[in-house]
């Protein structure tokens, strides 16, 4: 295997597409858990570079990647053998800066988050290649309705004419929401620390634009193991996961199991586990006095070259 340190960027700009196998669980994060923790790190970032200040790199964590072999001329494809759930939260919020930036009639930074979170159709052979991250099964309908609502109120006009899409377990719809709610406050300046705002009065959306972006191209890095031919996946997620954040025992069998079923087998064993679905909460939107006390309350972080947090 070769591990790297990837910026966020480097890893979604190409043209190419992350598959996240049937055998993965579907998306289990939540808000308090897991988006609030991230959101806190990225906050701090944008902050810290709207106020002048210079930004180290945050280290996210870790993901491992498998080459899958594909036809010559088609798009380059991997799939995600640990790390779906970090690498799915991460479009989640990309596809949040995406709607926001077209939302103000941004059209320079709305087209640079879409390339983080689409892929160009003229360079694509098959509409789901479109997407940079593809979940699995039973997290795909959802997926593609945030990636094309544009809004949290578009996206409540699809739920509402797709019955299957108002399924509460459903953590795609609710990070999203969860992550547009904030951004939505950080650009109104409404998460600003009173004690910023004389330095923070002239910034005008541009300037916070331009922070936002500043930070996913430059201090948002993970490290990408990459497997070779040769290493066994099996193995090393069981390795990763199951001694780490607890799997229930029907991650291991589904991850056996697929990993050595024949190709012919797999679409109905597919269409067996479609019904798998986590159990989640309601997303809250704190005020931007709730979020200022809480960060006031934080002790504040010993200084580091570069920043780091492992959320899982």
């Amino acid at each position: 295997m070769d591990a790297n340190t990837r910026k966020l960027e480097r890893i979604f700009d190409s043209t190419i597409t992350y598959q996240v196998p049937l055998f993965q669980r579907p998306y289990v994060w939540t808000q308090e858990a897991n988006w609030e923790p991230l959101w806190e790190d990225i906050q701090a970032l944008l902050d810290k570079h709207l106020r002048g200040g210079k930004v180290h790199p945050h280290f996210l964590g870790a993901v491992v990647l498998e080459q899958l072999a594909n036809p010559t001329g088609s798009i380059e494809s991997r799939q995600v053998i640990d790390g779906q759930q970090r690498f799915t939260t991460l479009q989640l919020f990309l596809m949040a800066a995406r709607d926001h930036a077209n939302a103000h009639g941004n059209t320079k930074y709305a087209e640079r988050f879409t390339d983080l979170v689409a892929n160009r159709r003229n360079r694509i052979d098959h509409d789901n290649e479109v997407y940079k991250v593809w979940p699995t099964n039973s997290n795909r309908a959802a997926f593609k309705a945030v990636h094309a609502a544009g809004s949290p109120d578009a996206l409540d006009k699809i739920i509402s004419n797709e019955p299957a899409l108002k399924d509460s377990t459903n953590n795609v719809v609710d990070g999203y929401r969860y992550f547009h709610y904030q951004l939505t406050d950080w650009l109104n300046g409404e998460l600003d620390d009173d004690l910023d705002e004389e330095v923070l009065k002239p910034k005008t959306l541009d300037d916070r634009f331009d922070s936002l972006w500043h930070v996913v191209k430059d201090c948002l890095q993970l490290v990408v193991i990459d497997l070779d031919k040769d290493d066994e996946t099996q193995v090393i997620f069981e390795t990763l996961n199951a001694r780490g954040e607890d799997l229930l025992p029907a991650d291991l069998i589904k991850n056996f199991l697929f990993r050595r079923a024949d190709a012919p087998t797999r679409p109905l064993a597919a269409r067996m586990l479609k019904g798998s679905t986590p159990t989640t909460g309601s997303v809250s939107r704190p005020t931007g006095g709730e979020r200022r006390s809480s960060r006031a309350a934080s002790p504040a972080p010993a200084s580091m070259s570069s920043s780091t947090t492992i959320w899982r």
